[in-house]
């Protein structure tokens, strides 16, 4: 019954009493958290931090922590979903989660199958549209189903149309170009990686981004161009 009531929640338009709602189904929501209407199916679990926003028209299907650090953001229309059958089978620690740092950016369109576990460290950016997160995959050898969870680190970005492999890493204040594959392996911090697979082009300087304290990246202002 209480899956029915959050699926009938999650779609009303964003509001203090919809927060207090989703809190007394089992959620854990911030009184100033924004959660704009949204379906929540299954076996989801929320937890979304003070001054953080979910946009509009977002799917989280079987995630059993879907969770939203305080002023971090996601944008619309993104599916996150997990399979129960491999997350109860999976070894890793975070299995069925999807765990967005604090002041972290996770834009819009985007699909991710959190079975594995999903984890984007604080002030990363998922920039773009249409990149996929795939935590399994099949072990042709052996036959069988793994899952390995994909971590992206503090202040790092993922551009658009990226496709993220199990056990797939982005290391901290590193850029991942847009339309990379990201597979294991990749280990060093301030580095520009770009390919199929995702390889290191070169180092990146300590810009403003990498120092930032507010999570939202601003727009030029006209008088800096």
């Amino acid at each position: 019954m209480k899956q029915l009531m959050s699926a009938v929640v999650g779609i009303l338009p964003s509001a203090r009493g919809k927060n207090f709602l989703l809190n007394r189904l089992g959620h854990t929501i911030a009184k100033s958290a924004s959660i704009g209407p949204i379906l929540l199916l299954g076996r989801t679990a929320l937890v979304v931090g003070d001054g953080a926003r979910i946009g509009p028209f977002n799917v989280f299907r079987h995630v059993s922590r879907a969770e939203v650090g305080d002023m971090a953001e996601i944008g619309q229309f993104n599916w996150i979903s997990a399979a129960p059958f491999l997350v109860e089978e999976s070894v890793s620690p975070i299995a069925g989660q999807f765990i967005l740092g604090a002041h972290a950016s996770f834009t819009s369109r985007h699909y991710v199958d959190a079975s594995g576990g999903v984890l984007i460290g604080e002030y990363a950016t998922v920039a773009g549209v249409r990149s996929a997160f795939m935590t399994h995959g099949i072990d042709v050898e052996d036959n069988v189903l793994d899952s390995f969870p994909i971590t992206i680190g503090k202040y790092a970005m993922v551009g658009g149309g990226c496709n993220l492999v199990m056990g797939a890493t982005v290391p901290d204040y590193s850029l991942v170009a847009m339309g990379s594959v990201v597979i294991k392996g990749l280990k060093e911090p301030h580095t520009l990686y770009a390919g199929a697979p995702a390889k290191l082009k070169k180092a990146l300087p300590a810009g403003a981004y990498a120092k930032r304290m507010t999570g939202a990246v601003p727009p030029r202002n006209r008088g800096r161009i």
